[in-house]
């Protein structure tokens, strides 16, 4: 699941205590993760209101649409409509996943319009501690049948 992030009451314009932002305004968004082990997929899609540059351990994905055109919110991705979200992949994510400590960024900016924010879900995957112990014990008994068979 994923929820709308803004550091005020920012998205939706019939909500009360709404603020609009000035255009122009950027603001970063930071989460820092933590991974151990071997990574075997990573998903990732972001929309933010109007744009967005997106980072992961210092390395630029994506950046924002500065100057462009903004009939609802970005014309081109990364913007708030389905159709300009940024979707990243495993091979697309993989080189930049580290092993320890990794962080994820969002520099989001207002170009045009009223609403601001920032809306992700990502998934990461690991192999479960027990799917490693049974290969573990495969590969254990595969090597001691080698064995036997070379000894005979």
């Amino acid at each position: 699941g994923s929820s709308w992030i803004s550091f005020a009451n920012t998205g939706a314009p019939s909500a009360p205590g709404f603020i609009v932002v000035p255009n122009g305004t950027k603001v970063t968004f930071t989460e820092m993760f933590n991974l151990t082990g071997n990574v075997t997929g990573a998903s990732l899609d972001v929309l933010a209101d109007d744009t967005a540059s997106v980072w992961l351990n210092g390395v630029e994905l994506a950046s924002g649409n500065l100057g462009g055109s903004y009939p609802t919110c970005s014309s081109l991705p990364i913007g708030c409509l389905t159709s300009t979200m940024g979707v990243f992949t495993f091979a697309q994510l993989q080189p930049y996943l580290l092993d320890g400590e990794n962080t994820l960024s969002f520099d989001v900016y207002q170009e045009a319009g009223s609403s601001y924010g920032l809306d992700y879900a990502g998934t990461i995957s690991t192999p479960e501690p027990g799917t490693l112990v049974l290969l573990g014990f495969g590969l254990f008994a595969i090597a001691l049948k080698a064995r036997r068979r070379l000894l005979s």
